[in-house]
């Protein structure tokens, strides 16, 4: 049985640059998806910006989550309580997904047993964001991820916009730990080193590919902070 899917967007500060991922998202989800769930952490958005959501809105397949307190995992979170789908897709605000993606990961979680899956991650620059989303240009660095599709004993190194969970899987072992604050740097390494410790498989499949275009503000970023502050953001776990 294929399993149902829902998209994770957490974001923050970036209205513009969500309504131009939202639009060709929508557009490119296919009946694998149940529905795309966007945690918003900056509800309150200008005019422009949020009567372009009001119209996205519109789309019954989009959920709006507004929420009274910012953070990465925070978010991610209260998109896995709220999810109705088998699988949560998580991805940046940010990004253009590859045609077809979304069946390719239910095809992997079904064909696997997998309670994880890593897609793989193209890195371009903003600048390129509305031609690429136009399909005008492609103009994309290396891949971040470029062995073969395999299973991954530990993953130490995750990028948190184009990755996968079992719902059920990552509420069993607590979702994500809310103790990364702010920009929550390792958070989806410390999730995904937990996952496997509690037995989970963790999956890369390269053939779930999308292009992030790391937008020069918003987002997950903060200010500078003391060394020993920054360390206690990272590592909680060896803390």
């Amino acid at each position: 049985m294929t399993p149902s899917i829902t998209v994770g967007i957490p974001t923050y500060q970036r209205g513009e640059v969500l309504c131009q991922t939202l639009g060709p998202l929508l557009a490119r989800i296919d009946e694998s998806v149940l529905e795309i769930i966007v945690a918003d952490q900056l509800p309150d958005h200008a005019p422009a910006v949020a009567d372009r959501l009001a119209d996205l809105r519109k789309d019954p397949r989009l959920r709006y989550l507004p929420l009274d307190r910012a953070g990465t995992t925070i978010a991610r979170n209260r998109i896995l309580a709220a999810a109705a789908g088998d699988i949560v897709v998580f991805l940046d605000d940010d990004v253009a997904v590859s045609a077809g993606m979304f069946r390719r990961y239910a095809e992997v979680f079904a064909g696997t047993g997998a309670d994880a899956v890593l897609g793989q991650v193209f890195q371009s620059s903003h600048d390129h964001m509305a031609a690429v989303l136009a399909g005008t240009d492609c103009p994309v660095g290396s891949p971040r991820y470029s062995k073969d599709g395999c299973w991954v004993a530990v993953p130490h190194y995750v990028m948190g916009c184009n990755h996968a969970v079992l719902r059920k899987a990552a509420l069993a072992i607590g979702g994500y730990d809310e103790r990364f604050v702010a920009a929550a740097k390792n958070e989806e390494g410390d999730f995904f080193m937990r996952l496997s410790a509690a037995g989970g498989q963790v999956w890369y499949a390269p053939e779930c590919w999308l292009i992030h275009f790391s937008a020069p503000s918003g987002g997950a970023r903060q200010r500078l902070r003391p060394l020993a502050d920054e360390w206690k953001r990272s590592y909680n776990d060896l803390l």
